[in-house]
């Protein structure tokens, strides 16, 4: 029996919509109006989970989500359009570079890289917001990216077994 791969390669296709559920599912979770003292500590939910499907799956198309995500993004906050989409371009595309061996990494080293990421992702956001946080927010502002290295190894194994579970590839 000859075995064409169109049938399989089909299977795997139509198992993308997890990568765009999860995906929707941060920016929800981020569109949550949070206490006020917890809500600028709390990080951004959407680079992260696409941060890990970029390390997951290196795809070319993932540069197209990240605009798609960060225009989705600006809509939802009110903000300056394209200005989160060349966030996550800024970020991202390095990361497509070296996902190999942060992927290779241990879950500590893996961390470690996503919090300066995620404090790079910060200082970017404050740069082209012109720090329009207000100054009782400042350090909480900071923390978050502290908060999504605490965060990863929850985000990276609950991920990872959902790809896993649906055999996303």
């Amino acid at each position: 029996m000859i075995f064409s791969g169109g049938e399989g390669a089909q299977i795997y296709h139509q198992r993308h919509w997890v990568i765009w559920l999860t995906l929707l599912l941060g920016i929800i979770i981020d569109s949550f109006n949070w206490p006020a003292p917890w809500s600028a500590a709390i990080p951004d939910l959407t680079p992260l989970v696409l941060l890990y499907w970029v390390m997951a799956i290196a795809q070319r198309n993932f540069i197209i989500t990240a605009v798609i995500l960060g225009i989705a993004h600006d809509v939802l906050y009110h903000s300056s359009l394209g200005s989160h989409a060349l966030i996550y371009l800024a970020l991202l595309y390095p990361m497509l570079f070296i996902r190999l061996q942060l992927r290779n990494g241990t879950l500590f080293q893996m961390s470690l890289i996503v919090g300066l990421w995620m404090l790079a992702h910060q200082a970017l956001s404050w740069l082209l917001h012109l720090g329009r946080i207000g100054s009782e927010q400042q350090l909480s502002f900071w923390l978050a990216s502290l908060v999504a290295m605490l965060l990863w190894p929850l985000l990276f194994i609950s991920l990872r077994s959902l790809r896993r579970h649906m055999r996303v590839r």
